[in-house]
């Protein structure tokens, strides 16, 4: 059984890298934002799902496969059984206008090409994220080491 957390700031590569990652180890990959956003009426990332649901959630997928790549933003205490049942753990750390290069271009991307994106987002959340990206990044850090020290689990680092 192998389990893989993909830890990193919105735009850092990591739901590339998890994807590349899945096919290679022909493993199902999972994406935290869909548990933790109710995407059901189109509108992506406007509506937060309860804890309560977001834990159902993660416990049957946790429940559900024994193996899996699963990666996110989230470092919140209801990530915190991913952290304890991963066996690896990778942590992207990519330059903070790089990623904010990469959410412009994923959001252009999107508008070109609506037919082929998971999610669909408008030009408010494209700033609501590249504020939350820049403004957050200390706090989703310093929990994410939290997470860490908890489970003494070793992390791999990538640039």
């Amino acid at each position: 059984m192998v389990k893989i957390l993909i830890i990193g700031g919105p735009g850092s590569g990591k739901t590339t890298f998890a994807r590349k990652l899945s096919c290679r180890l022909n493993m199902p990959c999972f994406d935290l934002d869909d548990i933790f956003w109710n995407n059901e009426q189109g509108k992506a990332f406007t509506q937060k799902r309860s804890e309560e649901e977001r834990l159902t959630l993660l416990n049957t997928l946790l429940n559900t496969h024994r193996s899996w790549i699963i990666e996110g933003v989230y470092t919140k205490d209801w990530v915190q059984p991913v952290y304890e049942q991963a066996n690896h753990i990778f942590y992207i750390n990519t330059n903070l206008y790089l990623r904010h290069v990469r959410i412009i271009k994923r959001y252009l991307t999107q508008i070109i090409h609506p037919q082929e994106q998971k999610h669909k987002s408008s030009f408010y959340s494209l700033i609501q994220l590249l504020i939350w990206n820049q403004t957050n990044e200390q706090k989703r850090i310093d929990r994410f080491k939290q997470r860490l020290h908890q489970t003494q689990k070793t992390c791999y680092k990538l640039r």
